[in-house]
């Protein structure tokens, strides 16, 4: 725990006396009872040599980005790995099959009980992909799981992954789609059917060689025409260069990925023992009972980001 900050009701002499222990008064309504700093990097950002296993912060979901494939380039896929194996909790306690499962939402998962630190939820799972500002459409998108759109004024995909079933969270959901790019795209890339008549002309020409002994059927081409058709042939292998490098620049270069946990920190500090004193409290009638208790709530908004170099 690191550079704390207390509201104004804390003790600080027993936090100075007894580090981990706040001693207050709460006032009226909902406040901030303190904040502090964690550092989740168990080695330092200018180590060179790679995390060890137990090195590495455990992330209920990380993702992937494969952009350029097929012959044309135009498609991507991502990758979105769910891990529900939070560290620190009994495994008898997590999710499993023999478990039934009900929703409290539409991107929740486990039994009714499910969201404490005894059994952790993951929800609100949602993997967003921009795209650069000469993208026209996405289309063709299908995901695994869950739900896709394309947002064609803010060019950016968003991915809904529901998690309502525990027993069936971990593992991979894997989203495919093609990119369309701008319709005034430059003539050169675009305009390709003389190229293709000429190359089917000299390929027609090439194969009918076996049929003439005594001269070559580029002797009987006109020079001129046969010039031309070389040129052809190269103009074609720069045009399709230029399709690679125009589809490349449409693809996306990042995936980011938000999502809520309930009932687990990725820091590890719970809250050993709640005490609340009757004696000293003031306002409460005889017989009432307050009641007392801990939630614990993650909440990554696009938190975890891959970018592709």
């Amino acid at each position: 725990m690191q550079n704390p900050v207390f509201h104004p009701c804390v003790r600080l002499s027993r936090w100075k006396e007894h580090p981990g222990e706040l001693s207050f008064v709460p006032p009226d309504g909902r406040f901030m009872l303190g904040g502090y700093e964690t550092d989740l990097m168990p080695t330092g950002l200018n180590n060179d040599q790679p995390p060890s296993q137990n090195d590495r912060i455990f992330l209920p979901a990380t993702i992937d980005l494969r952009p350029g494939l097929s012959s044309s380039g135009t498609e991507f896929e991502a990758r979105l790995t769910l891990n529900n194996n939070f560290p620190g909790v009994a495994s008898s306690s997590k999710p499993n099959a023999s478990r039934s499962a009900s929703s409290t939402g539409p991107f929740s998962f486990g039994s009714a009980n499910a969201g404490n630190s005894s059994a952790p939820s993951l929800e609100a799972l949602v993997v967003t992909i921009p795209f650069p500002p000469d993208v026209r459409n996405v289309t063709e998108l299908k995901p695994s799981r869950g739900e896709a759109s394309f947002n064609a004024f803010d060019k950016v995909i968003e991915w809904k992954v529901p998690t309502k079933d525990g027993a069936s969270i971990n593992g991979v959901a894997v989203l495919t789609g093609t990119v369309i790019g701008p319709l005034n795209a430059p003539s050169s890339i675009v305009n390709d059917d003389d190229n293709d008549v000429e190359a089917s002309e000299l390929g027609k020409a090439n194969s009918m060689a076996g049929y003439y002994e005594d001269e070559t059927v580029s002797d009987r081409i006109d020079p001129q025409r046969q010039g031309h058709i070389r040129s052809t042939t190269a103009a074609t292998g720069s045009n399709g260069a230029k399709k690679s490098q125009a589809s490349r620049l449409l693809m996306p270069r990042s995936i980011a990925v938000s999502f809520n946990v309930k009932g687990w920190l990725p820091s590890g500090i719970k809250v050993d023992a709640l005490l609340v004193d009757v004696k000293k409290s003031k306002g409460l009638g005889d017989g009432v009972r307050p009641y007392k208790g801990v939630k614990y709530l993650t909440v990554s908004r696009q938190g975890i980001e891959r970018r592709i170099e």
